[in-house]
């Protein structure tokens, strides 16, 4: 519901003021923004297990420095809702089940560099398309589920499980446009895959009536993604501008 209003409150900007938008050159000026996007779900295997990342909502706060015509820099930091961490267990028995493993919250921090394009007065100068790419560290707060400490655990038998993934350097590419509505703001369109790698351990212990049995695993698993935004973004010049 949150997506269409803000894709017809969008477009609605579109089609009404499309007479008032034009393009900007954002060099030396400072854009302070704020963006909601769709984070694909991602699928890998650890630990011999198929493992799924459910795709959630995402927001954040965005930073951007213009500059030249052609090109800006942008930080920006963004939190996910909580996602399920969820594994097929019993696929090599032919007997499959999906069990949460844990909830999961990405915080990624990203620096970005834009490659943008304004046309001359000719064309549809509101929109000014650009190319993205850049590097970001990916920090993953993993907190394992009652289900999965649970689960194939007979009476008289207690279970614990540590689950951690660990934090993660990635890159990015993509492209966007913005429209400008006004000289200082711009509504933002953006698409962009994003590839990381993550440690992944997880330490279980089960305590039976006469004994304990103890077992760490490590391996890896890809956070390789796309996401796909919306934003805005608020300029202001600076040295003059």
């Amino acid at each position: 519901m949150k997506r269409w209003v803000v894709f017809t409150t969008l477009t609605l900007v579109f089609l009404f003021g499309l007479n008032q938008l034009w393009a900007q050159d954002i060099t030396n000026n400072v854009g302070i923004g704020a963006r909601f996007m769709w984070l694909g779900p991602q699928t890998d295997t650890y630990f011999d297990d198929k493992a799924d990342l459910e795709g959630k909502s995402m927001f954040g706060g965005t930073l951007a420095y213009g500059v030249s015509r052609w090109l800006s820099l942008e930080v920006a930091f963004d939190a996910s809702l909580k996602t399920d961490l969820e594994k097929v267990i019993g696929e090599e028995a032919g007997v499959e089940k999906l069990v949460k493993v844990a909830d999961v919250r990405v915080y990624p921090l990203t620096f970005s560099g834009q490659l943008r394009y304004i046309a001359g007065p000719e064309f549809y100068t509101w929109i000014v398309p650009y190319a993205t790419f850049g590097f970001g560290r990916y920090f993953v707060d993993c907190d394992v589920a009652k289900e999965y400490k649970e689960y194939e655990v007979p009476p008289g038998v207690t279970k614990e499980v540590k689950t951690d993934v660990g934090d993660a350097w990635g890159g990015h590419l993509g492209g966007g446009f913005d429209i400008f509505v006004h000289k200082n703001i711009a509504f933002n369109f953006e698409f962009r895959y994003f590839w990381a790698e993550s440690d992944i351990r997880e330490e279980t212990t089960i305590i039976y009536p006469d004994y304990i049995y103890s077992e760490k695993k490590s391996g890896e698993m890809d956070l390789d993604s796309w996401m796909v935004g919306v934003g805005i973004k608020f300029y202001f010049g600076l040295f003059g501008r």
